[in-house]
């Protein structure tokens, strides 16, 4: 997970940054039962942890690895 927005329009503006630099950026919302929805832009399927990892490192700081 790259990042997280709870305006949708920030969301969609970040992932297209991300996919104009050649990432297969996606979002994903998430209904949280405190907060609202909020939209989550991610990157890659599929990996393994490492493969998660490196990936996170070459899209910057604030990338987390979680599992789907």
């Amino acid at each position: 997970q790259v990042a997280s927005y709870k305006d949708k329009k920030e969301a969609d503006a970040v992932r297209a940054k991300l996919v104009a630099k050649g990432v297969a950026a996606y979002l994903v919302e998430s209904k949280l039962q405190d907060k609202g929805v909020w939209y989550r832009i991610r990157v890659g399927r599929h990996l393994s942890r490492q493969e998660a990892q490196q990936l996170a490192g070459k899209v910057g700081s604030g990338a987390t690895v979680v599992a789907e």
